[in-house]
């Protein structure tokens, strides 16, 4: 009889540990796929994100918006997909976020390129753009066209829409820019940003806290 019960105190062991199991492997289930969820709706504008978007499939392009500055990169990321779903045009990105080093070069061969540490892109405010034609794969609107193309496509008023500013038109005063689509977080200019960074005001992964 002992060893019947023993047998039956086992087995209600084993259950009710299989039981456990079963229930903490849902409750991970559901939280992966919850955190994948929040992890979606981060992006800004979320409804306009989709992972088949010819853009985020261009791996130049992905890489560089996904290392703009994290209170930027989601902003772009809606950008880029309401161009392509409201124009049918496909955003290819050429600079993102620079070093110093990279941005003094930019200027020695440039001088009407901003200094190092006085451009947005010093800090991942700023993002540079060509456009491609996705029915033909060729780029359709690059620095060489004109800000009257550039507004004639519809990508700028999608842009100034969402709160960019551009390098087109007039804002250089005579340095024709039209491909740099970047904002002022908060309405700070470069050298406000570059006074935050040589304060030490800058998170684990070297971006500047605004």
């Amino acid at each position: 009889m002992a060893k019947n019960s023993d047998f039956i105190y086992k087995n209600r062991y084993l259950i009710g540990g299989g039981l456990a199991l079963a229930v903490i492997g849902v409750v991970l289930y559901m939280n992966r796929a919850k955190v994948k969820q929040i992890a979606k709706e981060e992006l800004v504008g979320f409804k306009w994100f989709d992972e088949s978007l010819k853009w985020y499939r261009n791996n130049k392009t992905k890489d560089i918006v996904d290392k703009l500055h994290p209170q930027y990169r989601n902003k772009v990321k809606e950008f880029f997909s309401r161009v392509e779903k409201e124009l049918g045009l496909q955003m290819y990105a050429t600079s993102g976020l620079r070093t110093f080093e990279e941005q003094a070069k930019l200027h020695k061969e440039n001088p009407q390129n901003a200094k190092a540490g006085f451009s947005d892109h010093n800090y991942g405010f700023a993002v540079d753009v060509n456009v491609i034609d996705p029915k033909t794969g060729k780029i359709i609107l690059k620095k060489a066209n004109s800000s009257a193309d550039w507004e004639k496509s519809g990508v700028v008023k999608i842009a100034k829409d969402m709160g960019f500013k551009w390098g087109g038109g007039s804002a250089f005063g005579g340095y024709h820019d039209p491909i740099h689509f970047y904002i002022d977080p908060k309405g700070m200019k470069g050298g406000q940003l570059l006074a935050l960074y040589n304060s030490g005001k800058v998170d684990n992964n070297g971006y500047v806290i605004v």
